[in-house]
């Protein structure tokens, strides 16, 4: 896991001591009403904090850059060599996010 040259620019500039990736379920809902379905996925979500983080027993440190990346024990598997946290830019909002994770389909009915 690596983090890119925009996400670190973005983490020192807003003076960010550490970011946390955890999970969360994504319901897609496919098709029309009467023959559709749902899909779960499990997918990253990136928190950023600063100070000290306080619930580390529920995740895995890694220093990455000098940056404190706490990784979620059930996100863990998700993530690979490849991936990295990168900025998402809407309008004039920001955020941190995760690419290049392996998407893990819970199910498909």
């Amino acid at each position: 896991m690596r983090i890119d040259s925009l996400a670190l620019k973005y983490l020192h500039e807003n003076s960010i001591d550490y970011i946390v990736i955890k999970s969360t379920m994504d319901i897609q809902f496919l098709g029309c009403a009467c023959g559709g379905g749902t899909e779960a996925k499990i997918v990253p979500v990136v928190e950023e904090g600063r100070g000290e983080f306080k619930d580390s027993s529920k995740f895995i440190l890694e220093v990455i850059d000098n940056i404190n990346v706490y990784i979620g024990k059930s996100i863990l598997n998700n993530l690979d060599d490849n991936s990295e946290v990168s900025v998402e830019s809407k309008f004039f909002k920001k955020k941190l996010v995760v690419k290049n994770f392996k998407s893990e389909v819970l199910n498909k009915i």
